[in-house]
């Protein structure tokens, strides 16, 4: 049920526009290279363009949409769209799940149904939340704000959402990718009334005293310049020159397929098979949505916003805060451990972390997003730290075969199911079949370091650092 009149109903006119520019793609010339060695695959891209022209249903798609529980606020003058899944249980806790690029809040519908309602997925009612997705400002059915720098940041629509237009004093937030930037800020802006965040994937510091590093450190920064020299072409791009890139995107269907199915391929741990990870309906959905709302221009917004520092630094996180590790991540820090020097108690690690995305996962499903960026903290891997009456463990989720039984779990430690779940419960991380290896590193943090935009300067510096890791790899390869 909804309070105004269904969310999207395309004309019949409007898909068959759609339907005759996919017949009429002027497919580029082939390179003599396989498969997705420089890019989109050309033979991947035609059987998804043809499926999307000939036999893809978007009428029973906007039907589902449709039938989803949104509603829409005006916040500071602009309309945010959000969906709101209200928990089996009188008095569960808010939550506010923040998707990132080129996600959308389709990829949080059923993660919200299972917090919102764990016991029609195997769990307990005790632990339901009442759940609320928003859409990014410029993305799907929200608008983009009409002011650049804008007036309101999102963290700060976001509060309002949560605490002036539904009432929430007290809520917890999750975020991955640009959702983890905003959920980090939304924690270092109110800490009166977050519970706790939790985030998806680390980001890496953009200021550090290298000299102080350890060993795994430094290979985890080197893992992220790699990254980033070798995926990070698409965030320069909507960095720095987004409307160029929109002016193609905006007219072609094709080229709009093509930029967002590469990146869920190279984004998720799907082995190189996307089928094994997304359907083909799921895939068609996510890219009908950006073209019917005519949104992929605007969804580049934030990568600007960041590169250009237009948004609000992030001194200090000090909410309770979790931060989910998986084994898949493209840039995956190593849990503290016997090989693994660790920080002491109270000793920062970086001095400060950046919530643009310079990762991104590779575990992301139809019921996660692919994320990057989270924050940097001040840990205690012993931990134990009150919140809301309850208490929050730290547990180390190790994959087989390292330090623990067969099951992947480290000895004296709980299984995911049950692990950590009073911060926030086990279907808000990754389903994953125990032969795919994927069990969860799950830490409890208190947050000394956050995150903040990239200024032009630390970009520079950046590209600089990648650039000069290149030239080595070139040297000695």
């Amino acid at each position: 049920m909804t309070d105004h009149p269904p969310l999207i109903a395309v004309t019949d006119a409007e898909l068959e526009d759609l339907r005759a520019r996919l017949r009429a793609t002027r497919w580029p010339t082939r390179w003599p290279v396989e498969g997705w060695e420089a890019g989109a695959d050309t033979t991947e891209v035609r059987r998804l363009a043809e499926y999307w022209a000939t036999g893809y249903d978007w009428r029973t798609h906007e039907a589902r949409i449709n039938a989803l529980p949104d509603h829409t606020a005006v916040i500071g003058g602009t309309p945010v769209h959000y969906l709101r899944f209200d928990g089996e249980r009188p008095g569960a806790l808010p939550i506010v799940l923040t998707h990132g690029w080129p996600s959308t809040f389709l990829e949080l519908t059923d993660l919200a149904r299972r917090l919102a309602e764990p016991s029609k997925h195997g769990g307990d009612a005790s632990d339901a939340f009442t759940v609320v997705v928003p859409s990014l400002p410029g993305y799907a059915f929200s608008p983009q704000r009409p002011d650049l720098p804008p007036t309101l940041q999102t963290h700060q629509i976001w509060h309002r959402l949560m605490r002036d237009e539904l009432g929430f004093d007290r809520y917890a937030a999750h975020g991955g990718d640009l959702g983890a930037g905003i959920t980090s800020r939304l924690g270092e802006a109110y800490p009166e009334s977050l519970a706790g965040i939790h985030l998806l994937a680390v980001a890496a510091p953009q200021e550090y005293d290298a000299a102080g590093l350890t060993p795994d450190e430094q290979t985890y920064l080197d893992q992220v310049a790699n990254w980033s020299a070798e995926e990070g072409g698409y965030q320069h791009q909507q960095n720095t020159r987004p409307l160029t890139l929109a002016h193609a995107l905006s007219d072609s269907p094709t080229g709009l397929l093509a930029w967002i199915v590469e990146k869920y391929r190279a984004w998720s741990d799907s082995g190189g098979d996307l089928s094994s990870r997304f359907t083909d309906d799921f895939v068609l959905t996510q890219a009908s949505l950006y073209w019917f709302t005519g949104t992929i221009s605007t969804s580049f917004r934030p990568y600007y916003e960041y590169a250009r520092g237009l948004t609000r630094r992030v001194e200090k996180v000090e909410v309770p805060t979790a931060v989910a590790v998986f084994p898949a991540d493209l840039t995956r820090p190593r849990a503290p451990g016997p090989s693994a020097p660790t920080t002491s108690p109270g000793t920062r690690r970086c001095r400060a972390a950046d919530t643009s995305p310079p990762t991104k996962s590779r575990n992301c499903s139809p019921t996660t997003s692919p994320s990057s960026s989270a924050n940097c903290a001040e840990t205690d891997p012993a931990a134990v730290q009150e919140r809301a009456g309850h208490q929050t463990r730290t547990t180390w989720q190790r994959p087989p075969g390292e330090d623990g039984d067969h099951t992947g779990r480290r000895p004296g430690t709980r299984h995911p199911e049950t692990a950590g779940r009073e911060l926030l419960p086990e279907p808000l991380l990754e389903r994953r079949e125990p032969t795919q290896g994927a069990k969860v590193w799950l830490e409890i943090r208190r947050s000394k370091c956050a995150g903040d935009a990239r200024s032009l300067e630390r970009r520079d510096r950046w590209v600089e650092r990648v650039g000069k890791r290149l030239d080595r790899l070139q040297e000695t390869s």
